[in-house]
């Protein structure tokens, strides 16, 4: 059994090697070239578009970054994190795989997770969030303004080769927030007090799932479901949902054009089901 120890003992002298020169080398390429690579990289296999105030190495092969916003290409951000670090896994590399771990902090939440990419293509992604603010995330006041409140969940995709099709889910729910008004056209629906919120999503096949994503407010309850098909960039995905609305109060004094849109979908007094078509950069209400 002589020669199988000399062999571990060998492979692991080789992986010991490996890692120092990797140190060695992450440590002597300027950061202004990790940060280049790294936004080609996410921009390549996300379509999105990533800046930071700050970019650092962290001791012995980490990233910080400060000030981070994400968005898709030639959008505003959906998200904007006060601080990030990212550490590798240089195991991961023995079986054709770049992995890292991250953590960050967004006001008084935090979210982790890990990430890694295959050399030949694909790649993986897992988020965990807790308590993160509605504030750190414009794109939901884009869409539900002056929404308080924080939110927490679970999502995990993985993509393929070309970066197209996604599998996974993710899960998030909130139970704490307050005031806000639905934007239907520019024009402002109150939403009360809210009980609950959440969104339920599937990915498979080139497509989302919607399972629920819904706002459950003492003046107005909202849910939209249905099927995004994934294209790229992710801002051009065509829409397949469907609204619902169920008023607990009167939606709107006199005439609207919204209302004039919505009585073509009405099913009865308090209750509304709506198409939205278009796409995931301009969604377009009533087909």
């Amino acid at each position: 059994m002589l020669w199988l120890r000399r062999a571990l003992l060998a492979g692991i002298a080789l992986c010991l090697l490996f890692i120092i020169i990797s140190l060695a080398a992450f440590h002597l390429v300027p950061i202004e070239i990790i940060e280049a690579r790294l936004k080609e990289e996410a921009e390549a296999r996300a379509g999105l578009t990533v800046t930071e105030q700050s970019l650092m190495r962290t001791y012995p092969a980490g990233i910080e970054a400060e000030g981070v916003d994400m968005a898709l290409k030639g959008k505003e951000p959906f998200i904007h994190i006060d601080n990030m670090v990212a550490w590798p896994d240089y195991m991961g590399l023995l079986s054709g795989k770049v992995r890292f771990s991250y953590a960050g902090a967004i006001e008084n939440g935090v979210i982790k997770g890990r990430a890694g990419f295959g050399l030949l293509g694909g790649s993986q992604i897992r988020l965990e969030a807790d308590g993160v603010p509605i504030s750190a995330v414009p794109a939901i006041n884009r869409f539900v303004t002056g929404l308080r409140g924080s939110f927490s969940g679970t999502a995990e995709v993985s993509m393929k080769g070309d970066g197209r099709c996604p599998s996974g889910f993710a899960e998030f729910r909130s139970d704490d927030l307050k005031g806000g008004k639905v934007s239907l056209r520019g024009i402002p629906l109150s939403v009360g007090s809210i009980g609950d919120a959440g969104l339920d999503a599937r990915f498979s096949e080139c497509r989302v799932d919607v399972k629920g994503l819904w706002l459950d407010g003492s003046d107005l309850s909202l849910r939209i479901d249905g099927k995004i098909k994934v294209e790229k960039p992710l801002n051009k995905s065509p829409l397949d949902l469907t609204l619902e609305l169920v008023p607990k109060k009167p939606l709107f004094r006199g005439e609207s054009d919204v209302l004039a849109v919505l009585r073509r979908f009405q099913g009865s007094a308090n209750y509304f089901k709506v198409p939205v078509r278009g796409t995931l950069g301009s969604p377009a209400l009533g087909g």
